[in-house]
Order: structure tokens, then C-alpha cells, then sequence
């Protein structure tokens, strides 16, 4: 294999690792991403496996989403501090209380589950704030 075939199956196995680790980071199953990206199960699992591309549906389902850069995912460019503090300041309300909550399970012991902080309800956000400081 050439030089320019390994760099580029390189590129490919990187972006499918990246793919994968926001996945877990995010809680979400296989099912849950290809779902998302109205995709079958297996086209999904042919895509963290490096066997094929995401598609550009799926990048911009990724960033509006789970706010994911596709720079990211394709050359694993990530904001740095200054930027993503910057983005986080320029939120409304509600999506700060989101990424504070997201942070908070980060750093959690206790897997409070917050996967769908897009539908939750008033009494849902007052039950998983309570179960932090309890």
C-alpha cells in the first residue's frame, strides 16, 4: 500500500474513532445514532467502523444536534477554550441550563440521565436538579 492509500485510510479510521467516542460521550447506543441519522443499524455500524463516509446529512445532524463541529469529526480540530466559552456565552437561558446540566453529569458519579434535554418538562428539570444536590 502506498503512502497516500495510508494516510487516507488513516484519515478514515480517525474519523470513525471520533464518531464513536461522541457517541459515548453522549450516552447514545449504535441504535440511538442511526436512528438519529435515519440511517439502518448497520449503515451505522459501517460508519464507526470506518467501512463508509459520513454522509453530509448526517455532519449536519451531528452539529445541530449534539453541537458537534465538523471539523471535528473530520480532522479533529477541536474549539479551543476561548471559543467554546464564547459559544456557551451566546446561548439563551435554556441551553445554558442544558450544557451546565450535560457538564454536571460529565463530572457525576450518580448517571443521571439527561440523553432528551430537548423534551424535557419544567418538573423533569426540577427532579434532575434536586437529585444533584441531594
Amino acid at each position: 500500500m502506498n503512502d497516500m492509500k495510508k494516510t487516507v485510510l488513516k484519515e478514515k479510521k480517525d474519523r470513525a474513532e471520533r464518531i464513536r467516542k461522541i457517541r459515548i460521550a453522549c450516552g447514545y447506543s449504535q441504535e440511538n445514532m442511526a436512528d438519529m441519522f435515519e440511517i439502518s443499524l448497520s449503515a451505522y455500524k459501517k460508519i464507526e467502523s470506518a467501512e463508509n463516509n459520513i454522509s453530509l446529512k448526517a455532519l449536519r445532524i451531528l452539529k445541530e444536534q449534539l453541537d458537534v463541529s465538523s471539523d471535528y469529526i473530520l480532522y479533529g480540530e477541536e474549539k479551543d477554550f476561548e471559543q467554546t466559552w464564547l459559544s456557551y456565552s451566546n446561548c439563551n437561558r435554556k441551553d445554558k441550563i442544558k450544557m451546565f446540566l450535560k457538564i454536571i453529569n460529565y463530572f457525576s458519579n450518580d448517571s443521571i440521565n439527561i440523553r432528551n434535554e430537548n423534551n424535557l418538562n419544567k418538573e423533569e428539570l426540577v427532579n434532575i436538579i434536586n437529585q444533584l444536590f441531594e
